[in-house]
């Protein structure tokens, strides 16, 4: 009975594909089309102990691949923080992420956004903070052809 109502419900479902001329939206859930330039204060910054630095960027989306916010989990782009110490050994390779852009919102090749990441550090010392983006779950784009940018950073008492 199961059987042979199934073989009668199979017999009679079909099955259609809708296909669309063109090529597919390059987004940031691939490595592919993902492109950014980071401008970012050159001058050395003091900050307090127990303070964060608090670094403002300038974001160019210069891939071809449109950046998804980072709310939307796999592929959404932030910018994020490699701490190292003055001897340039790496203290913290996560050190911080903040989201590119206002909430929500998607970020078109060619478009210029701001952002501020704040880094938390140790102790007193001279850091180097480098930003570079990421998609989450994809990529970091340095290894995908994107400088990152290098701020020195004196924490003192």
């Amino acid at each position: 009975p199961w059987v042979t109502s199934t073989r009668v419900f199979l017999r009679n479902a079909r099955t259609f594909f809708l296909t669309k001329d063109g090529t597919e939206r390059l987004d940031s859930r691939r490595a592919e089309g993902l492109a950014c330039h980071i401008h970012a204060p050159a001058i050395e910054q003091v900050v307090r102990t127990g303070s964060a630095i608090a670094i403002d960027a300038l974001v160019t989306n210069t891939g071809t691949a449109t950046w998804l916010p980072w709310g939307a989990g796999h592929g959404g782009v932030g910018c994020g923080a490699h701490l190292y110490d003055a001897e340039e050994t790496l203290l913290d390779f996560d050190a911080a992420v903040s989201p590119i852009g206002e909430p929500g919102r998607e970020i078109a090749p060619g478009e210029t956004v701001p952002v501020r990441i704040l880094v938390a550090p140790p102790r007193d010392g001279r850091y180097i903070v480098e930003l570079d983006c990421v998609a989450a779950h994809v990529s970091w784009f340095a290894p995908l052809g994107s400088r990152p940018v290098r701020v020195t950073i004196d924490v003192t008492s």
